[in-house]
């Protein structure tokens, strides 16, 4: 499956989920494959296992081994379009090689967010650890 993030601006009580509301620009490195690839509407933002020809996306069974990364988001409380950066990495689902992403999204429109939800494209996230810091405003 794919990882995705879905932001909200009213505590979490709802996750925007509709196509106009999200974009993003993904480069990603399969063993010798280079690619890239963008969405101009979606339904959230790919976090990693983006799925295309060099892909099966993130699996959790025996051998493999999930994902690692980094996720940085900017000025979710600010009302403006809140922007997401992800640089992550992942043994693909079919035990192959290790994939390698790196992707900037945005929420399409001007809100001040304050929640996230990290999900899978088919499932629930198997285990794992997700931890959230925080920057303070100087």
């Amino acid at each position: 499956g794919i990882l995705q993030l879905r932001t909200s601006t009213d505590g979490g009580a709802n996750y925007d989920a509709t196509a106009s509301d999200y974009e993003h620009r993904m480069l990603y490195v399969v063993g010798a494959g280079v690619g890239s690839t963008s969405d101009g509407g979606s339904t959230n933002i790919p976090i990693a296992g983006f799925e295309t020809a060099f892909s099966n996306g993130v699996g959790n069974a025996s051998g493999e081994e999930g994902v690692s990364g980094t996720v940085m988001i900017f000025h979710p409380h600010l009302a403006k379009r809140t922007g997401v950066r992800a640089i992550t990495a992942l043994r693909r689902a079919d035990g192959g090689t290790i994939m390698l992403h790196d992707i900037f999204g945005e929420r399409k429109s001007a809100a001040d967010v304050d929640a996230v939800r990290f999900l899978f494209s088919n499932g629930n996230l198997g285990s794992g650890t997700i931890t959230m810091y925080g920057l303070r405003n100087a």
